[in-house]
């Protein structure tokens, strides 16, 4: 007897491949989304997908690369890429920082960028820390701890 144990195109973490779906199962409440681990809050949006041609908040220099399709039935929502040049097959990671880049090509989106007060460029806003004022920049530094 066959049984699938474990469809890891099912349960995306911060990898999406080509033909992966990014969406909601309507029938089961399913939802495949990629996540940064930053803090549960969403950063960024890619804005809508515009006539499968790109996204309304990734540069058309970047989507011109990849055939985007979209399903939408009484089930299930979704969509999903592909290369259009399959020589290298495309690896999208979404970086604990935001960047979402095909680590066999451009950098798709800069999440990074996004402070939590704006709303350039597809940037969300999200409830901030009582310490926390706009305007406020944190610069990632290399560093160490040393026991005291």
């Amino acid at each position: 007897m066959k049984r699938v144990l474990w469809q890891s195109f099912d349960y995306p973490s911060d990898i999406l491949l080509p033909q992966m779906k990014l969406g909601v199962s309507h029938k089961t409440g399913k939802t495949w989304l990629l996540t940064s681990w930053r803090r549960g809050e969403v950063y960024w949006s890619s804005g809508a997908l515009m006539g499968g041609k790109g996204f309304k908040n990734i540069s058309p220099n970047v989507t011109s690369m990849y055939d985007f399709v979209i399903v939408s039935n009484k089930d299930e929502e979704y969509f999903y890429f592909s290369k259009r040049n399959q020589i290298l097959v495309s690896e999208w990671l979404l970086s604990p920082m935001g960047q979402l880049k095909d680590l066999k090509g451009e950098d798709i989106a800069r999440a990074d960028n996004c402070d939590g007060y704006n709303t350039n460029g597809g940037c969300q806003t999200w409830k901030q820390p009582m310490c926390r004022r706009q305007g406020d920049r944190f610069d990632i530094r290399p560093g160490y701890l040393v026991a005291g």
